[in-house]
């Protein structure tokens, strides 16, 4: 189970209040996750993304799976990403721009 997207920055460098608003967020959006999967017989268990990086299962779904069929077009990239920039320098407003809020798009910089 993944956690849902937020400003885990303000954890660090925010005030208190912006702390507490951010564990209520956080346990707000996934408490009511756990229970639905408890009742339904379902053990659900936290994640971070990096937690399958060096696995069988990334490397046969990475490495193996998605870019076969990617590209026999049996897998579709939803939704479509926005490219946020081209290069280094433009990484910092990609984020500032994630940080304002977007919605439904993944956003990309280029790095040739």
């Amino acid at each position: 189970m993944g956690t849902p997207p937020g400003d885990l920055g303000r954890l660090v460098h925010g005030r208190p209040l912006d702390r507490v608003r951010v564990v209520t967020a956080l346990v707000g959006h996934m408490t009511p996750l756990l229970l639905s999967s408890r009742l339904h017989g379902v053990r659900a268990r936290f994640i971070f993304g990096s937690s399958i990086k060096h696995t069988m299962v990334s490397s046969a779904i990475y490495g193996e799976y998605l870019p076969a069929a990617h590209a026999e077009h049996r897998y579709r990239i939803a939704p479509a990403p926005t490219i946020a920039g081209c290069g280094l320098a433009e990484v910092q407003e990609a984020l500032d721009l994630q940080r304002r809020g977007v919605s439904a798009t993944k956003l990309v910089v280029k790095i040739d």
